[in-house]
């Protein structure tokens, strides 16, 4: 599947005239707490997402990313981590429904596509044996309506031999056929929200290209709704309209994606883009380390890693600050910048 001849992306003034299809207000995860202190995952996070954009969620492991998308979906076990906070679906406050009614909504609703598609995959039974049953709990079509819907979803994702697809076990397909099959799992349903947690992760250079531009015309010429969590600004370039940037379990700066890509405020912002220019770069080049959630600095949390920290970012935590109509950072340094 090809990027080119593809509608024009939504703008994001376009995107804000509606209302939001999903929006988080200040959500806050901690984990564990029967032993000890309990560990602040993620702090404070405020995101909306409208109905037609796919907005990039960015970040080094260990910012908070998947777990603010588990989260979304009530996946996590209450026993081991708390929740406080809203999030709003189309009206309906997650965190107060039952689970009988959060479990209706995933899938049909809100459909999640993790990161490591063979393992998701039931290695014992085939394609269509998953495929049938998921349609089977979660519509009310008849057996030849299910497989007809399979095989369409499979084509749909660029696997035009849906037949031989869905005879396949997992083990018989490429890693990159094996999530394009969790996507076609995903979109069967016909969800208003996709989340795909880091979908190319895994990937070769080849099959990642190709998910990305999957995503990104699923988007732009159906109007799919999509929150796509990853680490690699490359994929938001070719898939995202807006963007949020985590660290240390906190959106650290928000906006278009282009404005991010030409004028990024926040320090940690510009040191995700300058490190993707990095001939041959493996990881990130910032200095030090991402911090441990349990051991999070004082002040501002990029603040150890920060070439631009003074004295007040060791002592202060930033709030915060509206640069413009649709963006947000938060850094002392950008308060005193902001109109």
């Amino acid at each position: 599947m090809s990027l080119e001849n593809i509608k024009k992306p939504l703008s994001s003034k376009s995107l804000k005239a509606r209302d939001p299809l999903l929006e988080v207000r200040q959500l806050s995860v901690q984990a564990g707490g029967a032993e000890g202190p309990p560990v602040p995952i993620l702090r404070g996070v405020d995101l909306s997402i409208y109905p037609g954009e796919a907005h990039g969620l960015v970040g080094e492991s260990g910012s908070g990313k998947t777990t603010l998308g588990r989260a979304l979906l009530r996946l996590q076990s209450h026993s081991q981590f708390q929740m406080q906070g809203e999030i709003w679906f189309q009206g309906q406050d997650l965190p107060a429904l039952a689970e009988r009614e959060m479990r209706r909504l995933r899938g049909p609703s809100i459909a999640y596509i993790p990161q490591d598609a063979q393992s998701s995959l039931n290695p014992h039974q085939r394609i269509a044996s998953q495929f049938l049953e998921m349609l089977w709990v979660h519509t009310a079509l008849d057996a030849g309506q299910r497989r007809q819907r399979a095989q369409d979803s499979l084509k749909e994702v660029g696997l035009s031999e849906s037949r031989q697809v869905l005879r396949a076990y997992p083990h018989q397909l490429s890693v990159g056929m094996a999530q394009r099959v969790l996507i076609a799992m995903a979109l069967a349903l016909k969800p208003q929200l996709l989340l795909a947690d880091e979908p190319t992760s895994s990937l070769d250079i080849v099959s990642s290209d190709r998910v990305t531009a999957l995503l990104a015309d699923l988007n732009r010429t159906s109007g799919l709704t999509i929150l796509l969590i990853t680490h690699d600004f490359e994929v938001l370039f070719k898939v995202a309209q807006r963007v949020s940037v985590m660290y240390g379990g906190e959106i650290v700066e928000q906006g278009p994606m282009q404005l991010l890509r030409r004028q990024p405020s926040h320090p940690y912002t510009r040191a995700l883009l300058a490190a993707r220019m990095l001939p041959g770069a493996e990881g990130l080049a910032i200095a030090g380390e991402a911090p441990e959630p349990r051991a999070l600095p004082p002040g501002c949390v990029f603040h150890p890693r920060c070439p631009e920290a003074d004295a007040l970012c060791s002592r202060q935590h930033p709030q915060e600050t509206a640069l413009g109509d649709d963006h947000s950072v938060r850094c002392l340094r950008r308060e005193e910048e902001a109109p």
